[in-house]
């Protein structure tokens, strides 16, 4: 009950739909569609696509609808009423010119009428249609056949117990040729008139399918049997079809062959289903494939794959259940898989047939809807059989599909050979798509992956060599489903290849990264001689993408978790290294995902605390370097080859990823004594790196850097239990470091190599070396000595800007003094031992009047005071 609601839902919304698609009512057809289920999807899909434009044609189609010729109408009368205007047009110019004859001005009574009549077409009256007639004349009367044409076969069915004589089976026969008989008078006298051509045709249609389906009684049913050979009434059968044929060829209308077929059709499966009625589905399927070759009836391919399969789900195969068969050796299970099988290769046979015979010249969209009518009818059947008979013959359903795909690969050919492109797109996919599949069904899982991974170059390289763009799509299409397979599905377990035992993963791995990457070798080799299309370009790209990832995954495979984010590093390292000779940027692109992934184990999953020093020189800076790599790859590529794309800001970036790496591993596995130290002498590289590549950006970052370095040195570093001279000396390169920087920065300036923005970063270099300078000799000196040593430390200042004629040394040299002098008032007097305040005070009078006699001496011009 349950999925019969479910049938009708479905047949509900497929009328809404294609009321939709036929531009007629949807909220009509929402309701009929709810009230009529299957009836009223058989009536829309036969119904005209409302508002076509017909108007070229040259003879009115017998089968015509009202609404059609009513467009034809319409489009006659625009057509006259435009030239009636270019006749008024041309009669108001004739009087213009015969007055400039005369020499006549014209008028404002005799212009004005004139610039109307131009201005002002004769108006188009459009009438709406009328709902409420065209389901009065078109839809009822088509409901009101199939209801009426199932009820008489019904009637032919059921056996009455009473007044035999009345509804006996002659009787019953005969009734059902009378009515036939009328149906078939009345249709062809009024299909004659104009009002009723429609009406008539309907009458026709429901005329031919009963008396089809009496006949079919006379055999089949006991309550209307009267005669015993099958032979006769196969014979009346085909009398009846040759019947509906020669109509169909004489009135040209789909629509009353739609109506004949399917009721016959389904009629003849009212009873219990046998051989005969296999035959029978035959016959009529011949019918069908008749009348759409002679009459090249695109539309009627569609709705008969609809209702013919709708029939069969909904019920022959009920149908097909209840009935009796003789069984013979065979499981009576089977002899219903036989029948229903039976008739699905029927409508297969015969759509697939349809689709290919079908000529037409002149519009190549027809050969798209036969395409797409031919892959529908694939779908349908191997969706409906395939199960079943991989249920019962699990043995034969690889010789099943392979010859199936063989038999449309074939069919494929013929249809290039006709140079029918888009019969030949879907038989191709068909066929490609049953090969692939029967792999898995005759090999193991794992092995049809081989095989697939095998095949995908192949088949690529065919669709290059045949200039076939199918091929390559199917490429396409198979590389995604394996790469999915492999990701969410990926293979276990072990196999022995000459001699040596490895995984199944990394196999087919290395394999699928052979396989992806011959297919991208393939795109670039023919890109060079043909050109790719857009869509060959993603596929180019894809191809690439997933040799990656197949060789990111034999290498996780294959190096031990130890040494596995330095492999993945080294392995960008290649991968980027062909993106720059190949100068393909999403290979680039691809080769930096890896090496940010391995940057991220390494700061995030790795500890290499307890491996050798050697393996650390590796383990732990071969990633830092691995960047850098990247980085001068970048540096000495084709930069030309980088102008316009999105790669200009990925140098700087790589540069900043890789010191910055190399400051995370200094700062975890680097002794403490050596971090700041570490951390500086890498500002100071960065530094100088950046002074040779010109580049602003690194520049600041290496700044950065040192004052990291500074902040350490400030506030984390301890040199507890160290030898005071190694101390001194670690100190004093730490701050050698900073002055370093100054220097390179007063070197820029003076080769006037920095812009405006940078030169203030002169001056606070400066000062933030004098500072950590005093905060070194703060930190580190005894407090008793701390203002002789700040003393000290100005006079160097002061020595150093004399030499070097730097105004701001001297400028520091005075603020040193100041904390110097500072610290004598606060601190020395009032703490210091009267032997310390002696020596110091002493010592740093001599140096403050050391400094002042020099100024004094010296005149500004000598001593260059002006800088």
């Amino acid at each position: 009950m349950f999925n019969g609601f479910l049938i009708w839902m479905a047949c509900f919304a497929a009328s809404v739909y294609v009321a939709k698609l036929k531009n007629r009512s949807c909220l009509t057809w929402f309701f009929l569609g709810f009230s009529l289920g299957p009836v009223a999807l058989l009536i829309v899909s036969i119904l005209p696509k409302a508002g076509s434009d017909n108007s070229n044609a040259q003879t009115i189609n017998p089968g015509t609808s009202f609404n059609q010729i009513k467009d034809e109408f319409k489009a006659i009368q625009d057509d006259f009423n435009a030239l009636s205007d270019r006749i008024r047009n041309l009669e108001v110019k004739i009087s213009v010119l015969t007055l400039e004859e005369k020499k006549e001005v014209p008028s404002p009574k005799e212009i004005k009428p004139a610039i109307t009549a131009i201005e002002k077409p004769a108006a188009v009256i459009i009438k709406k249609t009328d709902l409420e007639m065209d389901l009065g004349k078109f839809w009822l009367n088509k409901i009101g056949i199939i209801v009426f044409s199932l009820g008489v076969a019904f009637l032919l069915t059921y056996t009455v117990a009473r007044f035999g004589f009345l509804f006996g089976a002659l009787a019953k026969v005969l009734l059902g040729y009378a009515i036939a008989a009328g149906l078939l008078v009345i249709g062809l006298k009024l299909e004659k008139k104009d009002k009723f051509v429609n009406y008539g045709r309907v009458l026709l249609g429901g005329g031919w399918a009963i008396a089809y389906f009496t006949t079919y009684a006379m055999y089949h049913f006991e309550a209307a049997k009267v005669i015993n050979s099958q032979v006769l009434d196969l014979l009346l059968l085909s009398v009846v079809a040759l019947g509906i044929i020669a109509h169909s060829l004489r009135y040209k209308s789909e629509g009353l062959t739609a109506i004949a077929l399917f009721v016959g059709y389904f009629t003849s499966v009212l009873a219990d289903v046998g051989y005969f009625s296999l035959i029978n589905a035959s016959l009529l399927a011949v019918v069908a494939l008749v009348v759409i070759y002679k009459m090249q009836w695109v539309r009627f391919i569609f709705v008969s794959i609809a209702l013919t399969y709708l029939t069969h789900l909904v019920w022959v195969i009920k149908q097909i259940s209840f009935s009796f068969v003789p069984a013979g050796n065979l499981n009576v299970e089977n002899i219903y898989f036989h029948f229903d099988a039976g008739f699905l290769c029927v409508y297969l046979v015969l759509f697939t047939a349809a689709a290919h015979l079908i000529k037409n010249d002149k519009q190549a969209q027809v050969y798209r809807k036969l395409s797409a009518a031919n892959f529908a009818n694939f779908i349908f059947f191997f969706a409906m059989a395939y199960p079943k008979f991989y249920f019962f013959y699990p043995d034969y359903k690889f010789s099943a599909v392979l010859g199936m795909g063989l038999a449309y690969f074939v069919l494929a050919m013929f249809m290039e050979l006709l140079k029918r492109k888009e019969l030949f797109i879907s038989d191709i996919i068909i066929a490609v798509s049953l090969i692939t599949l029967s792999v898995p069904l005759k090999f193991a899982a794992y092995h049809s992956l081989v095989v697939w991974l095998i095949e995908l170059p192949f088949l690529l390289y065919v669709g290059f060599i045949f200039k076939r763009g199918i091929y390559r799509y199917l490429a396409v299409g198979l590389s995604i489903v394996l790469f999915l397979q492999f990701v969410f599905y990926g293979p276990s377990g072990d196999l022995s290849l000459a001699g040596f035992k490895i995984s199944w993963k990394e196999f087919l791995s290395l394999l699928g990264f052979i396989s992806t990457a011959a297919c991208f070798g393939l795109h670039r080799f023919f890109r060079e001689k043909d050109g790719l299309s857009y869509f060959d370009q993603l596929a180019k790209r894809a191809y690439s993408g997933f040799s990656v990832v197949y060789l990111t995954a034999y290498v996780i495979e294959l190096i031990k978790p130890m040494w596995l984010t330095f492999g993945l590093s080294v392995e960008s390292v290649l991968i980027f290294a062909v993106g720059v000779l190949l100068l393909d940027k999403y290979i680039r692109w691809y080769a930096l995902v890896v090496l940010a992934w391995a940057g991220l184990r390494f700061c995030f999953w790795n500890n290499y605390s307890n491996i050798s020093e050697f393996q650390q020189l590796f383990i732990i800076y071969g990633p830092a370097c691995c960047f850098f790599a990247e980085y001068i790859l970048y540096r000495i590529s084709n930069r030309n080859a980088l102008e316009g794309q999105r790669e200009i800001l990925l140098p700087k970036l790589l540069f900043f990823a890789s010191s910055s790496l190399l400051i995370f591993a200094i700062i975890v596995y680097v002794q403490q004594v050596w971090i700041t130290l570490s951390i500086a002498i890498v500002s100071l590289m960065a530094l100088i790196w950046a002074v040779k590549a010109e580049d602003r950006h690194i520049r600041v970052y290496s700044l950065l850097v040192l004052l990291l370095a500074a902040v350490r040195f400030i506030f984390i570093d301890k040199y507890y239990n160290l030898n005071p001279v190694f101390q001194w000396a670690l100190i004093s390169v730490k701050l050698a470091c900073a002055w370093a920087a100054y220097f390179i920065y007063r070197n820029l300036n003076k080769k006037s190599l920095i812009d405006e923005n940078e030169k203030p970063l002169i001056s606070v270099l400066f000062y933030a070396s004098a500072a950590l300078m005093l905060v070194a000799i703060f930190q580190h000196v005894r407090s008793i000595w701390i203002s002789l040593s700040w003393g000290l430390a100005g006079v160097v200042l002061f020595a150093i800007g004399f030499l070097i004629k730097e105004k701001i040394f001297r400028k520091g040299g005075f603020i040193v003094f100041g904390f110097t002098v500072g610290r004598i008032i606060f601190v020395d007097l009032a703490g210091l031992p009267i032997i310390y305040k002696i020596i110091s005070f002493i010592v740093l009078g001599l140096l403050f009047l050391g400094v002042s006699f020099v100024y004094t001496k010296y005149t500004a011009d000598k001593l260059n005071l002006k800088k």
